[in-house]
């Protein structure tokens, strides 16, 4: 891949569609539809729902802020005002 945005793209749909698969999961897994084991409580498939909603969901816009231009730039001026400091210079 030449254009490195493509893969930060197909990054974030390999988040989205792992996430639901997470979601689904969990769901059927609450619901009793899937194996699940014995030693683990059903209502813990709802709490699996959720993780994976919040990772379809809120992942991949977290991970567009981070790779944005303006997110790039915060991090390199974060960066360079902690190199500063480190050196010594006001």
């Amino acid at each position: 891949m030449a254009d490195p945005a493509a893969g930060r793209y197909f990054a974030m749909q390999a988040v989205r569609i792992l996430g639901m698969g997470v979601a689904v999961y969990g769901l059927l897994a609450a619901t009793a539809d899937v194996s699940w084991p014995d030693a683990l409580p059903r209502w813990l498939g709802f709490v699996l729902f959720a993780i994976g909603l919040a990772d379809a969901l809120v992942v991949p816009r977290m991970m567009a802020r981070a790779w944005s231009s303006e997110g790039m730039a915060r991090r390199g001026a974060a960066a360079d005002a902690i190199n500063r400091k480190d050196d010594g210079h006001p």
